[in-house]
């Protein structure tokens, strides 16, 4: 990333930084650099320009890729289980998956046609909830580099024949600001669901689809 810091003026008073930007506009936003009273020699422009550069590298090393983290489900090696899933992340950042809904029952299942979507997170914010009722905000610690798997159980879904299933999960940076958020809601008196602190919090990763030929729905009850 190339960066122009811009050329300075001595006057008689010493360095006139006049000429200097005062924004810097990068992909990650507006920079607003701090130059100091003066800057009376070239060691110092180089200072700032160093600063500014380390600034913007640390930004970009704590940018996650959508490719960094990974959803997939697979047939069970126990027949009473639904599915088998795995999460898999090699970014250089731990991460938090939404973890309630993660093994069974689901949050929600939604079936159009020959898809179906196993929900372990609300997708979609919701007005009005039930007051004083607040879901479990567990959730499930993913270091860099590591993967995680389990077996999703729930009797309560019904697969139709040849329908293709995925599985979407609930995940974040940060552990503390998801009960912050619950906290923020409830104090709203209920004007919105407290499950829109999940949304308002993490980011939503969905898996392949796997096709089920219905033998799943005779598993063991």
């Amino acid at each position: 990333m190339a960066i122009t810091i811009g050329r300075t003026r001595r006057a008689a008073g010493g360095c006139d930084s006049s000429f200097l930007p005062k924004k810097i506009l990068t992909q990650y936003g507006e920079f607003y650099p701090y130059y100091g009273a003066t800057m009376e020699s070239s060691a110092m422009r180089l200072k700032v320009r160093f600063f500014v550069v380390a600034i913007l590298m640390f930004l970009g090393a704590n940018v996650l890729h959508s490719q960094d983290l990974k959803l997939e489900i697979s047939r069970p090696a126990e027949r009473k289980t639904l599915l088998h899933w795995k999460i898999s992340n090699s970014s250089q950042q731990a991460l938090f998956v939404f973890d309630f809904y993660l093994w069974g029952p689901a949050y929600r299942v939604e079936q159009n046609g020959k898809d179906t979507v196993i929900e372990t997170t609300p997708i979609k914010d919701e007005q009005g909830c039930v007051p004083n009722r607040f879901p479990p905000m567990l959730l499930l610690h993913l270091r860099p580099g590591g993967i995680i798997e389990g077996d999703f159980e729930d009797d309560a879904i019904t697969i139709p024949k040849d329908s293709r299933v995925s599985l979407v999960v609930a995940y974040g940076t940060d552990a503390y600001s998801l009960q912050d958020r619950v906290k923020k809601i409830f104090g709203s008196k209920c004007s919105e669901s407290p499950y829109n602190a999940i949304l308002q919090w993490g980011h939503l990763l969905y898996s392949n689809s796997l096709l089920f030929d219905g033998s799943e729905n005779e598993r063991t009850r």
